[in-house]
This record gives structure tokens, C-alpha cells and sequence, in this order.
């Protein structure tokens, strides 16, 4: 599962083959992946974060739109698989945050020896 994170298109493309019946409701896929990440929402949001990461490094001039990503549309059907597990719908990730430039430390003031 942690594979389709990955930067490599070509893993990531090769597990999409693979689990072709994720997104059909109802097929044993769907149902295992679909307990799995009910129980387990913040490894979807980590997998989540870090399709978008590498779509938007490596992957965004050969796929212009996330959504058309072979990792996003495995995540999204893992979403779709999580919430028909009966559980809350698992949300997606929040906006992404840019870096921000680390604060000064706290000088505390010394007082001179007596």
C-alpha cells in the first residue's frame, strides 16, 4: 500500500492494473481495502499527501491534472472503498501548507552576576 506513494509512475501504474476491482463496490478488494482504511484514515491521508507531492515534483507535465494521476485515482477509490466500509466518510487532505521560514528562538534576558 505504501507503493502507491511512491515517486515511480510505473509501480504505482502496475498496482492500478492489479487492483482493477478496487472501485467496483462490492468485490472482495473493495471490502478488504475498504475495513482496512476505515480503521486506519491517517494511512490514507499519509498516501494521500504524498501522491500529490510527487504528482506535483516529478509527474504534473505528463499528467496536468491530479486527478488524471494513476495514484490519485487509486487513492480515490480507496476513499470511496474506506466510507462504503461504514464508516464516517474519511476526508481528504487538507490544503497544503508552504514551508515557513523558521522563528527566532526566545532569547531569555540574563541578569549579570552580583
Amino acid at each position: 500500500m505504501y507503493l502507491i506513494g511512491e515517486y515511480v509512475v510505473e509501480i504505482v501504474t502496475d498496482i492500478q492494473t492489479s487492483l482493477g476491482d478496487l472501485s467496483t463496490a462490492g468485490s472482495p478488494t473493495h471490502r478488504a481495502f475498504g475495513r482496512f482504511l476505515a480503521d486506519n484514515p491517517g494511512l490514507l491521508a499519509l498516501i494521500d499527501q504524498r501522491v500529490a507531492s510527487y504528482w506535483s515534483c516529478y509527474h504534473r507535465w505528463d499528467f496536468p491534472r491530479l486527478a488524471d494521476y494513476p495514484g490519485r485515482l487509486l487513492v480515490t477509490a480507496m476513499r470511496a472503498a474506506a466510507t462504503s466500509a461504514g464508516s464516517a466518510p474519511v476526508a481528504g487532505p487538507t490544503r497544503l501548507r508552504r514551508p515557513q521560514p523558521p522563528r527566532a528562538a526566545a532569547t531569555i534576558p540574563q541578569t549579570p552576576p552580583s
